[in-house]
């Protein structure tokens, strides 16, 4: 246990797959972590450790950012992390097969009067060739594909990402005659509410996800695709199919149903487990693996992140002093270009509001801009509008750490007279808090600040 917690004390934890943009990694600050593939081996490279006069390594956060610094790397097995290695069956290579049938079953409801849709399929190299052949033996091989005669035939392509190629079927024209189930991720401002005085932390990827899940078996001919090789069909989800985050989140939420909001976070094919103490955090995880083990359900230890102190989720970091937004989102942020039309504001501004609650003022701010968004204005860009966009810019790269009200502490109450509501931010030590409560009727504009 002592040498797991030496060596993850400041871990971060890598970003999830699949998420929109928004939603993306993080930069890890102190850590470089490495996963090792095809073998169940988590690496860890310390990243700004320094060295001290007579050559000993510093851990002290003072230091961190000079450039006299070496590395070390420390090797993790499953077998030597605590917990963890008494479920290796719990975190297998490759998937053994079909999943069992569940509580819930991917159905796909079509809109009323749809007919089937079938594509041809797209031209392919003679590299992705050999990759979809291989790849399609695989899926036979496992069950999770079968052949087709369906009436339906969607093409496939390849997704590249981390040097791999990743089979991915496009589903478009499926998706845009699928009634959406809108099963929504969970908020960051409940998760915020949840975690508050978590320290410890742990993040359970599972191993292909979707492919733990089955098709009602009169919707799987609606998953057909078609390459030259033939004619086939899903028997489990797939990660192109619109409502396959909605499904996996619901079936993960009843499972875990007595867990949430106490010490589980699920979202979509990951589980964050919270605790305030190692021994609440130890037997919480060991809660979490046996519900796993029981229901069937397999995760990848090159992807989880455990015992963790700091961690990356959803684009926001949390640790047990509250949340600040994610280091990459606030390198892209710095990084943004003045927009040149209409489309680059909202991918802007779409980006920027995930983190209002970390601005002041965030709408009076944007205002400029935001007016450029309404119909039959004509796109200027002007000094005003390179001001709101700089200075969203500049707050957004200096945002503070949000914490959840102590409220056995003073505070004071700043009460805005705005429009239709009055809104009261609650403020202690010089550090924002995440509280913000509005009600009232239509007021002046003028304000006060007073002791609360």
């Amino acid at each position: 246990m002592d040498g797991w917690e030496l060596s993850c004390r400041r871990c971060s934890m890598m970003s999830v797959d699949d998420m929109e943009e928004v939603y993306g990694g993080e930069v890890l600050e102190c850590l470089k972590v490495a996963c090792a593939t095809g073998a169940q081996v988590l690496e860890i490279s310390w990243m700004t450790t320094t060295t001290t006069d007579d050559g000993e390594m510093d851990d002290d956060h003072s230091h961190e950012g000079q450039n006299d610094s070496r590395s070390r790397l420390v090797t993790k097995t499953l077998e030597e992390v605590p917990v963890v290695c008494e479920y290796p069956d719990v975190f297998p290579d490759e998937l053994p097969g079909l999943p069992p049938d569940r509580a819930v079953e991917f159905a796909i409801n079509l809109v009323l009067g749809t007919t089937p849709i079938a594509k041809a399929p797209y031209r392919m190299s003679g590299k992705e060739y050999d990759e979809l052949k291989k790849q399609l033996d695989e899926l036979l091989e496992k069950g999770f594909i079968r052949r087709s005669v369906s009436p339906w035939a969607a093409p496939v392509l390849f997704m590249k990402k981390d040097g791999s190629m990743r089979m991915s079927i496009d589903y478009r024209e499926l998706n845009a005659v699928t009634i959406k189930n809108k099963y929504l991720l969970p908020r960051i401002d409940d998760m915020l509410d949840q975690l508050k005085g978590a320290k410890y932390f742990s993040n359970i990827d599972l191993r292909f996800g979707y492919h733990q899940m089955k098709i009602r078996e009169e919707d799987i001919p609606k998953t057909a695709f078609v390459t030259r090789y033939g004619h086939h069909e899903f028997t489990v989800v797939s990660s192109g199919l619109t409502n396959a985050p909605a499904y996996f989140m619901n079936l993960m939420n009843l499972i875990f149903m007595e867990e949430l909001d106490r010490f589980v976070v699920v979202f979509t094919d990951d589980m964050l487990i919270y605790s305030k103490t190692q021994e609440e955090h130890e037997k919480q995880l060991r809660d979490v693996l046996e519900k796993l083990r029981k229901n069937q359900l397999y995760g990848r230890f090159s992807k989880c992140e455990l015992w963790l102190e700091k961690v990356a989720l959803l684009g926001h970091v949390f640790t047990a002093g509250g949340v600040s937004v994610d280091p990459k989102k606030i390198e892209a942020v710095s990084n943004w270009k003045t927009p040149r039309n209409v489309t680059e504001i909202r991918s802007f501004l779409g980006l920027a509001r995930c983190y209002r609650k970390f601005i002041e003022n965030f709408s009076k701010i944007a205002k400029p801009m935001t007016k450029l968004l309404k119909d039959n204005v004509l796109f200027e860009w002007d000094d005003e509008c390179e001001g709101s966009f700089q200075c969203l810019k500049d707050k957004l790269t200096t945002t503070p750490v949000l914490t959840l009200p102590d409220l056995q502490k003073d505070f004071v109450a700043r009460r805005t007279r705005k429009i239709l509501f009055i809104c009261l931010k609650l403020r202690r030590s010089s550090r924002a808090t995440s509280s913000t409560q509005g009600f009232g009727d239509k007021l002046d504009d003028d304000y006060y600040d007073g002791q609360w």
